[in-house]
């Protein structure tokens, strides 16, 4: 990639001094000047454009509007810009906030340690072990809500699944009865104190049944710790910044061009690249009607697997560790779980289209949208024979 110095445009949101400390804290790793540009309108933009010529990179934060490829200065970077432009979201960057790093068993050891009343669920329903289970289920239904506490003269003695009320509907429609909470609830209840760290809390549901504990202070309720509530508090965690640098390949010149930039980047910054191609889970057939044959299927996967090791075959030789694998799904949602919690989404772009959308391509644009990690756009100009040869020479010159 070009040494050249980060170029960050700024305004007045949040979203840039967030676009800020990230470029700050990945000038630090590359060794390059960090250059904030105030960009008000088009003419700021105007005069914006030029300066990418000999930069490494242009930053900008991701706007909240929902359309953020309508909005200026964004769409004109993403058309006109003659580096990589990198769209961060407003997310804190890692090293501004303690944020615990080393990859899943890293996330995970730290939620391990923080304290139950940290990350439980404190809006609790609960109902009378007398209660029926019509109402219980209307209960939650209506709160949306998966586990209900059952209660005896003040102590929680038991706890209602919702798996529990639907496997067991069909067979209470044949009884003469309706029948009772307490004729399901999973008793006792595991309870732990507020003030134990979540892994003691998963030590207590380990010898129960469940996917949930009741979160007590002395002997009243105060909370719930399910299995969505470590999920939520594990999403919450800033993007780590040693993660694997996502690249997304597809076979395009623009893909092509992402996978050899972001080796470089990624051995520059001293991480690792994980370059993916999305395959649909099941190929659209040609008739509605008409499930895709198994195939079909087996087809799809191995096309994107040849497509993955033609681009890994093409770049330039790196010592930069390097993964690869095929995923499954629509393709910007899946590269974006992929990438909630890497250092960066790399993507190329598609061609000048006259919009931001057939520009990057459907689902390009979304991951600009939606990603939770910055994301790097190859902008057109740079999948241009004259840009790819100057690539080449400067990767010749920098090794």
């Amino acid at each position: 990639m070009n040494n050249g110095r980060i170029l960050v445009a700024l305004d007045r949101s949040s979203t840039s001094r967030h676009a800020l400390q990230w470029a700050v804290t990945e000038g630090d790793r590359l060794e390059a000047a960090v250059e904030p540009i105030y960009v008000e309108g088009e003419t700021d933009v105007e005069a914006l454009l030029p300066l990418s010529r000999d930069a490494a990179l242009l930053v900008l934060g991701r706007l909240p509007e929902a359309d953020v490829l309508g909005s200026s200065p964004m769409s004109r970077c993403l058309r006109q810009a003659s580096c990589p432009v990198a769209v961060v979201p407003d997310v804190p960057v890692p090293e501004q906030t303690g944020a615990v790093t080393g990859g899943p068993q890293g996330w995970l050891d730290g939620l391990a340690e923080r304290p139950v009343r940290e990350v439980m669920s404190t809006d609790v329903l609960g109902v009378d072990s007398a209660t029926d289970v019509d109402t219980a289920w209307r209960m939650m239904l209506g709160a949306g809500f998966a586990h209900l506490p059952v209660m005896e003269q003040g102590r929680c003695v038991g706890v209602v699944h919702e798996a529990d009320l639907l496997w067991r509907m069909y067979g209470w429609s044949q009884r003469g009865r309706a029948p009772l909470v307490a004729d399901v609830a999973r008793k006792p209840a595991p309870t732990v104190a507020k003030d134990l760290t979540v892994r003691e809390a998963a030590e207590a549901l380990r010898g129960s049944v469940g996917d949930a504990v009741v979160v007590t202070d002395e002997e009243e309720v105060v909370g719930m710790l399910t299995a969505h509530d470590l999920h939520a508090a594990l999403l919450r965690q800033p993007v780590p910044s040693e993660g694997p640098l996502v690249v997304g390949v597809d076979g395009s010149a623009g893909s092509q061009y992402a996978l050899t930039w972001g080796l470089r980047y990624a051995g520059q910054t001293g991480r690792g690249v994980l370059a993916s191609s999305v395959s649909l889970l099941a190929p659209r057939p040609a008739f509605r009607t008409l499930p895709a044959p198994r195939e079909e299927l087996a087809s799809a996967a191995g096309a994107h697997k040849e497509v993955l090791d033609t681009a890994l075959g093409q770049a330039e030789p790196s010592e930069t560790p390097v993964r690869s694998a095929v995923v499954y799904g629509r393709p910007g949602p899946t590269l974006c779980a992929l990438a909630a919690h890497a250092a960066g989404l790399v993507i190329g772009s598609h061609g000048a289209g006259a919009s931001p959308d057939s520009l990057l391509g459907s689902a390009s644009a979304y991951c600009v949208r939606n990603a939770r990690c910055p994301v790097i756009v190859i902008p057109p100009a740079l999948t241009s024979g004259s840009s790819a040869r100057h690539v080449a020479g400067s990767a010749a010159r920098d090794g």
